[in-house]
């Protein structure tokens, strides 16, 4: 394809000369498996290169994946495994002419260009993403189409020389080792039973900000008499790479925190019926915006840097809290506070070990389990065994997770 020069110069809004834009005249999918996307355009007197770029267009938003430059006036892009295009997606070329030494003239405007690659014969769909949630959709083109899908971590698929050898080996795998735990049960037993047809909707809240993942879908059969082979993959694997934005406040929200009391407490452990002793520590807590819903937390604070410091532990809550307590609603009764208040450790399941040192967090939390507002910290000395602060008895807690309470909630 022959593309003219462009020789004419533009301004950059300022009153400076500018490199004229280059004119895009090519954009096409060349393959669909993979996707193979090709852009062309014309040369502009005195560029010595051209920077481009391409954004997936979600919405109203541009989501980076794929940069580059080059003395050619084309390119082909498919990105790499790992990050591939996706079909069903749309996504925006974008080209900068570059100036040669010497020459006055600044980098000129980006021109770009909009392409939507073909249906897929299994739409995947990621929507309302946040650092730590997701929607994710499959929707297959044959309603009847009997087929797997799962979002994971790319690092993990990386970890696998094709598609196939992941299948067979993190797929089959994941099945294989249910059955070893329930051997009464064969493993393609389980992934037929986990298979689905026609439209699929799942709302994921166990992702990490920052993280490239993948949502994958394939189509299967399963024949039960063939014990060498009983699950044949019947589609390429089809994959939708996303990356979760890093965490940000949503909130100006602030909190001032004072600690009003430690009470040493014998406490039973549920499970064993032992009985140990915990520091109940009290604050109150003033925020800011008297509207903002809030957790208060006392980890041991040796628990904090071993998941990663404030952040990653009050993540890490969030997740815990509600895989093991159920939590579907942050704003269900009981749960956050709200105002002015006064929490203690033992009012939310923390057991606090004497003479050790603690940290009281107190952070913003969503009705979908999202922390809005910065972390507020304060770390306290727990009094000891043989202090003189007040104590009493007839506590029943668990030592364990937040299934049975305190201990998980220090050990995550």
């Amino acid at each position: 394809m022959l593309f003219g020069t462009v020789a004419c110069d533009s301004s950059d809004g300022e009153g400076n000369l500018s490199l004229a834009a280059p004119a895009i005249g090519q954009s096409e999918e060349r393959s669909t498996e993979p996707v193979l996307l090709a852009f062309g355009w014309s040369a502009v007197e005195d560029a010595a290169e051209y920077a481009y770029r391409l954004d997936e267009v979600v919405g109203e938003e541009l989501h980076p994946l794929l940069s580059g430059k080059t003395a050619a006036t084309s390119v082909e892009l498919g990105g790499e495994r790992g990050r591939t295009l996706s079909l069903g997606t749309t996504y925006r070329f974008s080209v900068q002419a570059l100036p040669a030494e010497g020459v006055t003239l600044s980098a000129s405007a980006f021109a770009s260009v909009d392409i939507t690659t073909s249906e897929a014969p299994i739409a995947l769909t990621v929507e309302n993403l946040t650092y730590r949630s997701a929607r994710l959709r499959v929707e297959p083109k044959d309603g009847a189409l009997l087929y797997q899908f799962a979002q994971i971590p790319v690092e993990k698929y990386l970890a696998y020389d094709s598609d196939m050898a992941f299948i067979e080996g993190y797929d089959f795998g994941y099945y294989k080792a249910m059955t070893a735990a329930m051997p009464w049960v064969k493993w393609y037993q389980w992934m037929e039973e986990a298979s689905k047809t026609g439209n699929s909707v799942y709302d994921t809240r166990i992702l990490n900000p920052g993280v490239d993942y993948m949502l994958y879908a394939y189509g299967v059969e399963f024949d039960s008499s063939n014990e060498e082979g009983p699950v044949r993959v019947t589609t390429p694997l089809y994959i939708k790479n996303f990356t979760t934005p890093e965490w940000k406040a949503t909130s100006n929200c602030t909190f001032d925190v004072e600690v009003t009391g430690q009470e040493l407490v014998e406490v039973t452990d549920s499970e064993t019926g032992e009985p140990f002793n915990t520091v109940n520590v009290t604050v109150e807590v003033t925020p800011s915006d008297d509207t903002e819903h809030y957790y208060v937390a006392f980890p041991q604070s040796d628990v904090v840097a071993d998941n990663g410091g404030d952040y990653g532990y009050a993540f890490a809550l969030v997740l815990s809290m509600e895989q093991y307590e159920g939590i579907s609603s942050w704003f269900a009764p009981g749960i956050l506070s709200k105002g002015k208040a006064t929490v203690s450790a033992i009012d939310h399941g923390f057991s606090v070990l004497p003479g050790t040192k603690c940290s009281v967090l107190v952070f913003g939390v969503s009705e979908l389990g999202l922390v809005t507002t910065a972390i507020q910290r304060l770390d306290i000395d727990a009094v000891s065994e043989g202090s003189a602060a007040g104590s009493s008895s007839g506590v029943k807690l668990g030592r364990g997770a937040f299934a049975g309470h305190p201990a998980v909630r220090q050990r995550l």
